[in-house]
């Protein structure tokens, strides 16, 4: 007699909708937040402030897919391995709300769930790192400061799995392929600008504090928006995070392993001599010695 095993996990609301699983995460969605999840565009790229949440749409999208489809990959890509790390830490503090599902790894910089999908985190700063595996997911962070070297080796990924790719940055300076995707009036690309006034955790008091302090042009690229010539972050994330009065993402929960250093995956390991060894060269030295 044929069974079919239940299936009751895929009938649940946030199975087919990541802005549900979003909430679950105890994150309701903005109306644009719901927007960039349930986009059904296989390319989405996200124009955002600093601090409206770019990010938490990030942790959701990749939870969802690796959650909800096994078997999947989900490729994370930022400036550096410690931002993607950060946030595929936090995809893995995200698995208690989707409890079908548990992580069988401890690994830094790859996650790997029961139902065989798998998350990795990749450094945008060394293209030539990344190149090799096929993609259901790509995932940028701080996309504008990613190498387009980095997109030349990933976006391919997407192709023969038919994959979607979801960037999100706010504004560098006017060049680089976030920038170039961004002014391409031909583009393919769903283009989706979030400006700090978009956001109802700023208020204007707070917005205008922002833009005393930043003056207009550093106010103009990280709360409005706007490409700038020589734009560069005037705050970190974790330093804007306090002035907001938000707690930041820390780098280490009790009982994780610690985040690796950006170029740790490539630090040649350290072998040492055996007690043989040792004693053959003590020997040795005590001969030339005598």
């Amino acid at each position: 007699m044929l069974t079919v095993e239940p299936a009751s996990r895929f009938l649940q609301p946030e199975a087919f909708d990541p802005s549900r699983l979003m909430a679950r995460m105890g994150n309701p969605a903005d109306p644009w937040q719901s927007r960039v999840l349930r986009s059904p565009s296989k390319r989405v790229a996200l124009l955002k402030a600093r601090q409206v949440g770019g990010s938490t749409v990030l942790v959701a999208r990749g939870l969802h897919r690796a959650a909800y489809f096994p078997g999947s990959t989900v490729g994370i890509l930022s400036p550096s391995l410690r931002q993607s790390a950060r946030l595929l830490r936090r995809i893995r503090r995200a698995l208690v709300t989707t409890p079908h599902v548990t992580a069988t790894n401890r690994a830094t910089n790859t996650l790997t769930l029961s139902n065989g999908s798998e998350v990795v985190a990749w450094p945008g700063a060394q293209p030539d790192m990344i190149r090799g595996d096929s993609l259901d997911l790509l995932l940028a962070d701080e996309s504008a400061w990613v190498l387009p070297a980095a997109f030349t080796a990933t976006l391919p990924m997407l192709a023969v799995t038919n994959g979607a790719a979801v960037l999100a940055s706010s504004p560098g300076g006017p060049s680089g392929f976030m920038f170039d995707l961004w002014n391409d009036d031909e583009t393919e690309w769903e283009r989706v600008t979030v400006r700090a006034s978009d956001c109802p955790r700023y208020s204007p008091d707070a917005l205008a504090s922002l833009r005393r302090s930043l003056g207009e042009t550093g106010y103009a690229t990280e709360f409005e928006c706007e490409w700038r010539e020589g734009a560069n972050s005037v705050f970190t994330a974790d330093e804007l995070a306090r002035i907001l009065g938000v707690d930041p993402v820390p780098d280490v929960l009790p009982g994780e392993d610690p985040l690796p250093d950006d170029d740790a995956e490539f630090v040649p390991s350290l072998v040492l001599p055996s007690l043989s060894e040792l004693l053959s060269v003590i020997r040795s030295d005590e001969r030339a010695g005598a």
